[in-house]
């Protein structure tokens, strides 16, 4: 009979807690399964196992916390605690889930979280950055490994150098973009005519002598320019295409290659690739580049000087 009454009171402590056990897996579940997180912290406060200190100073600080890093955090602490009394009885007891939670709670980020609350957010951000790069020695916690003293030296100065490669960039940026206020975009501007606005039209002759001064002075792009316009106003005088000063030099150029009075041997377009780059692309440096334009006026007088 005493032996009968044995077996059925263990029956009734194992049914009882398998009962206990399974109410804990029914809340583990149904606090995974509810993909709001707000809801599923509300539910599982309604639940008896919520009534257990430990478990409530979770939800209470869920509830409370400021920022969504805070509340992600203990989050995970309560999935934590939950799966922990759904797989082990013994976290069931006070002592059981008294470790847990105080393991829990020694995690360096939610024990930064509840500790800052009162503090202004730019200390937060001093702080975290603090324990970045040395993170406490004392907290067993912590797996980051210690930070060698000279990577953030190192980093602080590959942020120097880089701000200054942008910087360097952006200088040369505003020095060689021909903007219009600067002479080369003046000079660009003008690239609406063959004359600058304001500028007077000379003779051929006087066009001539004006390249032999610049040479003299050393400038070559100048020149260039003052022989190109000479050898326009030859083959105006030559009557095979009018010298316009409102138009370009591509524009003289198509008119003087459609022209019926051109010579066959006849070749401007040269020149006027050469006139690009020395007065709007800046490669006129010396008498070298000054010659294609010399012999080109030269040629047109050969081939024009009976009509001239």
């Amino acid at each position: 009979m005493k032996s009968s009454l044995r077996i059925a009171a263990s029956l009734c402590l194992v049914v009882l807690s398998s009962w206990a056990l399974a109410d804990w897996v029914t809340a583990q579940r149904n606090f995974r399964n509810t993909a709001d997180k707000d809801k599923a912290v509300r539910q599982l406060a309604d639940t008896k196992e919520a009534e257990g200190d430990e478990l409530r100073e979770l939800i209470d600080d869920y509830q409370s916390a400021t920022t969504a890093k805070a509340k992600e955090q203990t989050y995970d602490s309560i999935a934590s605690l939950l799966e922990a009394h759904s797989l082990y009885g013994s976290y069931s007891t006070q002592k059981g889930m008294a470790e847990e939670v105080k393991k829990i709670k020694s995690d360096k980020i939610y024990k930064t979280e509840r500790e800052a609350k009162s503090a202004n957010w730019f200390t937060k951000l001093l702080e975290r950055l603090k324990n970045a790069f040395n993170p406490p020695r004392n907290n067993t916690n912590t797996k980051m490994p210690d930070i060698p003293q000279w990577i953030p030296s190192l980093i602080l100065d590959l942020f120097y150098v880089v701000a200054a490669v942008v910087v360097g960039l952006l200088i040369y940026v505003l020095f060689k973009i021909p903007w219009g206020w600067t002479k080369a975009g003046k000079i660009r501007k003008s690239r609406g005519g063959m004359l600058e606005e304001g500028e007077e039209l000379l003779s051929e002759d006087e066009y001539l002598k004006e390249a032999d001064r610049l040479i003299a002075e050393g400038k070559f792009r100048e020149a260039c320019r003052a022989l190109y316009l000479a050898s326009l106003l030859r083959i105006d005088a030559a009557r095979i295409a009018r010298f316009e000063p409102t138009q370009t030099n591509w524009e003289h150029l198509r008119r003087i290659e459609s022209s019926k009075l051109r010579p066959e041997r006849f070749e401007f377009r040269p020149a006027t690739k050469a006139f690009d780059l020395a007065w709007y692309g800046f490669r006129a440096n010396s008498a070298a580049d000054v010659d294609i334009f010399r012999q080109t006026y030269l040629q047109i007088k050969d081939l024009t000087g009976a009509k001239a």
